[in-house]
């Protein structure tokens, strides 16, 4: 977990997709981490700080290395 008092913003415009220029790291973050099985979740608020959890489960066949 990962948490500020900053200024905060509105995850839900942040992740709509109509200003695709917008919050394109945060959505590359999370389609990364579901595509590890992960949990991610954003709480934030325009003036309020957000929390960011994060949660990657520890399987051995996630990690694995490719020889070259």
């Amino acid at each position: 977990m990962i948490s500020d008092n900053g200024k905060g913003f509105d995850v839900h415009q942040i992740f709509s997709r109509k200003n695709p220029s917008s919050g394109m790291g945060l959505i590359n973050i999370q389609e990364r981490i579901i595509n590890y099985d992960g949990k991610f979740k954003i709480e934030s608020a325009p003036n309020k700080g957000t929390v960011l959890v994060v949660e990657i489960p520890n399987k051995k066949s996630l990690w694995k290395t490719k020889n070259i």
